[in-house]
């Protein structure tokens, strides 16, 4: 299973990196099929196999429209306009099955069509708009922090953080991942001229560091808590030894915003 995780990681490390160098079509033509596979994911965490088809339609065509948009460079009242859309689908959806008689119609349950393309899509599109040196820290402070996280956690870990949401978590491994996260991106910056930390003030740019890895480690007690709010180990099992997308996703959409 190590192995296989190795192996995987690899692969993804590799077509990420390659994406990322290329840029241009190849960049986002990966974004998209990322930001899809993450939100099929999603919706059938919450609604397996073929139910609620009507609603992971709709989902699924907002989030293509949203990895449109983003990759023409649309204006953002666009996004907006669509957001706007999939609420309503959700409200007038509501509507119609409340007004038929299903006594069971939730509201939260269907919300679950916009949370998905806001979480997933619409984050995950943030790095088509950012620098090349930028997208490198996202990817860097959320593998140094997770990385850092799990190893302290392993060897040091006694006291834990949110036992509820994830049992394994601690706040040693917490301290690891932010230590990791700055000694990466340390290095990182010193071989790499990064224009907007050239002229950052030390203390300030370890603050930078901080939120980052508190971004991250929030990303992923959030998707811990999705996945036990449906009782699933994994978002899926796409890939080998990694479990889905969104497992490998969950810190890097939170930290994509606040980089």
């Amino acid at each position: 299973s190590h192995k296989k995780r190795i192996i995987s990681g690899l692969f993804m490390d590799a077509a990420l990196v390659g994406g990322l160098f290329l840029g241009g079509w190849p960049l986002r033509a990966l974004i998209t099929a990322v930001s899809l596979l993450a939100l099929w994911e999603f919706y059938q965490m919450f609604w397996p196999g073929f139910s609620n088809k009507p609603d992971k339609l709709a989902g699924y065509l907002a989030g293509l429209a949203v990895c449109l948009l983003s990759s023409f460079s649309w204006p953002a009242i666009w996004s907006l306009a669509l957001l706007g859309a999939v609420g309503l689908y959700v409200a007038v959806s509501f509507l119609v099955s409340y007004g038929s008689g299903d006594d069971q119609a939730d509201l939260g349950k269907k919300a679950l069509v916009l949370f998905g393309v806001m979480y997933l899509p619409m984050s995950v599109q943030l790095a088509l708009h950012m620098r090349l040196t930028e997208q490198f820290i996202v990817i860097l402070a959320a593998v140094g922090s997770d990385t850092g996280a799990y190893y302290a956690g392993s060897y040091l870990g006694k006291r834990k953080i949110w036992p509820r949401v994830s049992p394994k978590k601690s706040w040693e491994g917490s301290i690891g991942g932010m230590c990791a996260s700055m000694i990466i991106l340390a290095g990182y910056t010193s071989l790499v001229a990064v224009p907007q930390l050239e002229q950052v003030p030390f203390w300030q740019w370890g603050l930078i560091v901080v939120a980052l890895s508190m971004a991250a480690q929030i990303g992923d007690f959030v998707e811990s808590a999705l996945k036990r709010a449906v009782n699933v180990k994994d978002s899926s099992n796409l890939i080998p030894a990694h479990g889905g997308v969104i497992d490998r996703l969950d810190s890097s959409v939170f930290v994509l915003p606040v980089c």
